[in-house]
Parts: structure tokens; sequence; C-alpha cells
């Protein structure tokens, strides 16, 4: 049975939200595993950013699924864009079936340009981007997978925060 818990951070559940990613309980021995923060975001972003959603879901099979969204809170004066940072962990009953999941996703994106392998982040990392849209980056380390993907690329987008935010989270998800 599928289950499906959504927390809304601006509710009254958790009106002493201080802006900061709060724990979510994971799997197994209660491992804890956040959300990126807002000010991590915000970093990403190149600009002050909120959190916009967050959720908690359990598949089929295990896999537990923690997903937030930060959208900038003003347009970016030069692009006129808005940037928005999507971010994604999925825990996997094993080490195989998020290596599967991880295999699939680069595999259905083979053909498109603007990919990359990427070295020192997790037990595999790859990138993907079309430099104005768009930049998707994919970890997985151990039972772990990692999303954390920008749409609306403007002026302000900082790629070097965001692959430090990721290697920082990798290194998380190895001591885990």
């Amino acid at each position: 049975m599928m289950m499906v818990w959504i927390v809304y951070f601006w509710t009254g559940v958790l009106s002493g939200y201080t802006g900061e990613a709060p724990y979510i309980g994971g799997p197994g021995a209660g491992e804890p595993y956040a959300c990126i923060t807002e000010s991590e975001a915000s970093r990403i972003l190149g600009q002050t950013a909120e959190r916009t959603e967050s959720t908690v879901t359990e598949r089929e099979g295990g896999v537990e699924r923690f997903a937030c969204i930060f959208t900038a809170t003003t347009d970016d004066p030069k692009t006129r864009k808005r940037g928005n940072l999507y971010y994604m962990l999925e825990v996997y009953t094993d080490s195989t079936a998020a290596h599967k999941t991880y295999a699939e996703i680069v595999a259905s994106n083979v053909h498109m340009p603007g990919q990359h392998t990427l070295t020192n982040l997790g037990r595999e990392a790859w990138e993907h981007t079309d430099r104005e849209n768009f930049y998707l980056v994919l970890v997985r380390e151990r039972n772990m997978l990692l999303r954390i993907k920008i749409n609306k690329l403007t002026s302000l987008t900082s790629q070097k925060d965001l692959k430090e935010v990721v290697r920082e989270i990798a290194q998380r998800m190895k001591q885990r």
C-alpha cells in the first residue's frame, strides 16, 4: 500500500519553523534525512529562495522519496526569470536497485547533448544541462539516489555552489 505524507511548512503544525530544513524520519533504524536548507538553495540559485513544497512518499518495494522544491523570491533582473530548485532523495532497499534507477535515467538521456559523468561526488554521478534553462545533477551513493535540478537558470545561478552542496550531501550519504 502506498502511503503519502505531504508536509506544508507554512501550516500551524510547524509554527516554530526557523527556515532550516527539519529532519524527516528515514527508513530502517530511524536514520534522519533532510532536504537541503533554504540557505543552501539560496546559494545555488544566487538569491533568496523559499521552500514552496516538501513531500515524503513511500512507494512499492519499500523505496522512500524525500522531495523539496525551492523558488527564488524575485525575478532575476537580467534574465527576467525566477529560478526553481528541485531536490529529491530516494532511499532504496539495496544499492543494486538504486544503481538500476541511476543507469536507467542516464541511458534514457544518452542521445541528448550536455551530459557528463562527474567524479568525486559519490559512487556514481552525472550532470545534464542545456546551459540555458536547466541543470540536473544525479548522484548515487550506496542505496540512495540524489537528484537536484534547477529549472530556469538565471544569471545569478551558481553551478559552483550547486556542486559544492551536492558534494556535501554525497558525503552525508556515505556516512548514513
